[in-house]
């Protein structure tokens, strides 16, 4: 670096720049971003040119969102940095590759529900294990994170039971969802969205009932919900407390899984199987499951930093001095 003093200003200055606090949300507001036209072209193009193409056109219009999105930007940088402790060199680099992998998976997500699905290959971790809890038809719950395309294991899950329901908030743009629908066709999941009057509550003891699978997302929370502090990735953190209180209460398999995108459009399927112990109370059993998960979720993000997209602030505090 000393025989380029030029870049060296350069990746100093940029890192200032991305260190730098924007406003940003400190809460989540569960809206999903993006355009229909967005949708339109990047479908359009996968018909048209291919997957590949697709990929590297990603690949090359990212340092448009990197300019022009600097809360987005700013936050996943100082994540690199402040989580894990890269240099400001590799922290901008990690941060292009995260944008780079988002836009692959959201390729993915379109392509794989449209016939393109053995274009992909697929590797698991405790399989196994996790085929014999689904071989018993007792239902279980699944607790995933916005880490590589969750999305993807509906499918997967699909080929054991037909009952999946995914619990998440339904506030993608109906215009984007209805035409995303029309192309990708009726999911294989069942989307249980959550509500102000709690009507989701019913809807998942039913299906845990007719021992039908539960998916949730354990890494987001709205602000007003209850949440359990953690650290997490040496540093405080809110995490929904939710999905661990219904896991708690339900006495099915609790099963940890993240499907994280590999070179060679390959997802590997990391499944943590939870101890419960049900001798302890209820409130002690939440305890136990969210330590585990966070536990399960360090795992994969320290090997698979780029993967992680919660793009607002999700530590509690940033103590850190950057230099």
């Amino acid at each position: 670096m000393q025989k380029f003093p030029h870049l060296k200003i350069f990746i100093n200055t940029f890192s200032d720049i991305l260190t730098k606090k924007h406003r940003s949300k400190k809460d989540w507001d569960g809206v999903t971003k993006g355009s229909l036209w967005g949708h339109r072209f990047f479908i359009w193009l996968i018909k048209r040119s291919g997957l590949s193409f697709a990929y590297g056109f990603a690949g090359v219009v990212i340092g448009y969102y990197i300019i022009f999105s600097p809360r987005t930007s700013s936050m996943i940088y100082r994540y690199f940095r402040k989580r894990h402790l890269f240099s400001r060199w590799k922290s901008m680099r990690m941060t292009y590759r995260n944008y780079h992998c988002f836009a692959k998976i959201l390729i993915d997500k379109t392509a794989i529900p449209t016939g393109m699905g053995n274009k992909f290959s697929y590797q698991f971790e405790n399989h196994d294990e996790v085929t014999h809890l689904l071989g018993q038809k007792q239902g279980c719950i699944f607790i995933s994170a916005h880490v590589g395309n969750w999305d993807v294991a509906g499918h997967l899950f699909g080929k054991h039971n037909t009952h999946v329901n995914i619990v998440m908030l339904d506030a993608e743009h109906q215009r984007i969802k209805k035409y995303l629908e029309s192309v990708t066709g009726e999911k294989s999941y069942k989307i249980i969205a959550l509500k102000d009057d709690m009507s989701h509550t019913f809807e998942i003891g039913k299906a845990l009932i007719n021992k039908e699978y539960i998916c949730f997302q354990g890494d987001r929370h709205m602000k007003g919900t209850t949440t359990l502090n953690r650290t997490f990735l040496g540093a405080p953190a809110s995490f929904p407390a939710g999905p661990f209180q219904i896991a708690a209460h339900a006495q099915v398999p609790v099963v940890f899984f993240f499907a994280v995108r590999k070179p060679g459009r390959t997802y590997r399927f990391c499944f943590y199987i939870a101890h419960v112990d049900q001798n302890m109370t209820k409130r002690e059993i939440t305890e136990s499951l969210a330590s585990q998960y966070v536990c399960s979720l360090e795992q994969v993000l320290r090997r698979y930093p780029e993967q992680w997209f919660n793009y607002y602030e999700f530590w509690d505090k940033e103590q850190e001095n950057l230099s």
